[in-house]
């Protein structure tokens, strides 16, 4: 995959593929750096038995010859695999020989497991794994919670295994997994498992002997990734808006818009289109299904009224919002200090068109209001109090601002109805 560049997405990486002319698709995205592997997996649906390698995802970089003094090519893992069904956890180890020993005469017992630790378990005492192994009655191949700190262990049920050369498969029952409180809840909120190979010499005199290990993998477990072709949800925009609607030509507008996709996917055009020109949008998160706010903050507005609208796609389906406007006040009000207020609409009346003076402040003496056109320029200057008329029968339809002088001055946006 290669990573996008775009603001908003500098984490986010992308690849395509041709997908077939029907049916579901399944994938899995697998990421790893120097700290190791984290791995989504196949979703093993029919709960074949032993998986191919098509149903395996890798948990590490494992290399030929790093085991710790081994007894044999046996012990030196070179690859381990994890995969999920809605039923069962699945692993595969590989090594560097033809077979899997358990015992050479006259000691020692080997050892060969796939555990996985639960990040939201009670405590992080106990590891659980998969092992293959056959030291009489002492530990035989089967389910096995380990305490980490004082190495005991207890047998906690069945699981399946199978060699085959250089690989041996395993696999267990989820609910063997979360039948034992110490394992933690599955599904948990996090997602995932930490899951690690390991290879052991057992000697019944003289003790027990790491030989090889993987590096811990986050193994996403609970969900594989999927799309049906030839269907899909269209994406909705709501919240649609600028703030503020009116400002000056320094004035920062923040277009904003919420994006949602029941399908999750991300949006390839993301925009808002101001008049012609059309503005990339930056995402707050990825959440589609969720929900998420889209937005940009611009200024240089010329002074006018401006028409914007929201143009999304999720790949497939286009939508578009309804136009909204936007004012910019001219330089012959800008240059006034006074801050924007709320709007007043102009009534139409047969008999001439006013408007009244309504201020909630204590007003003791006349003021000065000075009415101004869109492009800043003065259109009427009068002298009123509190419950004055103001006369606009010669102005025509618009929108204008009204500087009253008060302390300090205000502004309020006026709108003269046809």
């Amino acid at each position: 995959m290669t990573r996008l560049t775009a603001p908003g997405y500098e984490s986010t990486w992308q690849t395509s593929l041709v997908a077939p002319v029907s049916g579901n698709v399944y994938y899995y995205i697998r990421a790893a750096d120097e700290s190791g592997y984290a791995t989504y997996s196949p979703f093993n649906i029919d709960n074949i038995w032993p998986p191919g390698s098509a149903l395996l995802a890798s948990v590490a970089a494992e290399t030929v010859g790093d085991a710790i003094q081994p007894e044999g090519p046996w012990l030196d893992l070179t690859g381990a695999w994890v995969s999920r069904s809605n039923d069962y956890f699945y692993g595969r180890l590989r090594n560097n020989h033809n077979s899997w020993p358990t015992y050479t005469f006259p000691q020692p017992y080997y050892i060969y497991s796939l555990g996985f630790v639960n990040p939201e378990a009670p405590s992080d005492t106990f590891i659980f794994v998969m092992s293959y192994a056959n030291i009489l009655t002492i530990y035989t191949t089967g389910l096995y919670a380990i305490n980490r700190y004082t190495q005991s262990y207890e047998r906690v049920g069945d699981i399946e295994a199978q060699t085959n050369g250089n690989l041996l498969s395993l696999r267990c029952p989820i609910s063997r997994f979360t039948a034992d409180r110490r394992f933690g809840p599955w599904p948990n909120s996090s997602g995932y498992l930490y899951a690690a190979a390991v290879t052991q010499a057992v000697y019944p005199i003289g003790g027990s002997y790491v030989r090889d290990t993987t590096v811990p993998c986050r193994f996403y477990a609970n969900r594989t990734p999927a799309f049906t072709v030839n269907q899909n949800a269209p994406p909705q925009l709501t919240n649609a808006r600028v703030i503020p609607d009116t400002g000056e030509e320094t004035t920062p507008f923040w277009f904003n818009v919420r994006y949602i996709d029941t399908d999750t996917n991300l949006p390839p055009i993301r925009t808002v289109i101001v008049d012609d020109d059309t503005f990339n949008l930056i995402p707050t998160s990825h959440n589609y299904a969720n929900g998420v706010v889209f937005s940009i903050r611009r200024s240089g507005f010329p002074p006018g009224s401006h028409q914007f609208y929201f143009r999304f796609s999720d790949g497939m389906a286009p939508v578009t919002t309804q136009p909204d406007t936007f004012i910019v006040i001219g330089a012959g009000i800008t240059e006034q200090t006074g801050k924007v207020l709320s709007d007043i609409s102009f009534v139409p009346n047969p008999a001439h068109s006013s408007v009244r003076l309504i201020s909630e402040r204590s007003l003791e003496q006349s003021i000065t209001i000075t009415l101004f056109n869109i492009s800043g320029s003065p259109v009427l200057a009068q002298t009123v109090t509190p419950g004055s008329l103001i006369n606009l029968r010669h102005l025509p339809a618009g929108t204008y601002f009204a500087r009253i002088q008060t302390t300090p001055p205000t502004i309020k946006r006026l709108v003269r109805l046809p």
